[in-house]
């Protein structure tokens, strides 16, 4: 999500206005909400977020929650941690992120061309 407030050129805002981090913060809560809440919580959003925020909702929306523009990547059912909390279980994917990390440091590069 940082890098989409960056590509969009929101970073000193985000930095200067607490009600943009907010929001932003907002946002990334979905991934605590019952799956079932999730869509309706995104169009929730949509309705009270500033304008300024909305190609950062709408990108969320698009790889992370409905896939409006057939980019949908990653569904809820992936990221989505309500259950996970529930049972007691791990509720990031840190053992992804260390392979990746490694991988990084094997190819000496965070971005491979091959």
């Amino acid at each position: 999500m940082w890098q989409k407030i960056q590509h969009l050129g929101l970073s000193s805002v985000y930095k200067n206005y607490k009600i943009i981090r907010i929001n932003c913060n907002m946002i990334n809560t979905l991934s605590f909400l019952p799956p079932n809440k999730v869509f309706s919580r995104i169009a929730y959003f949509y309705t009270i977020i500033p304008i300024g925020l909305l190609l950062v909702a709408k990108y969320f929306d698009d790889i992370y929650v409905s896939g409006t523009s057939s980019t949908l990547m990653f569904s809820p059912n992936l990221w989505n941690v309500f259950d996970a909390i529930l049972n007691g279980e791990d509720r990031t994917n840190i053992y992804c992120e260390e392979w990746d990390n490694y991988f990084n440091q094997l190819l000496e590069t965070s971005i491979p061309s091959f």
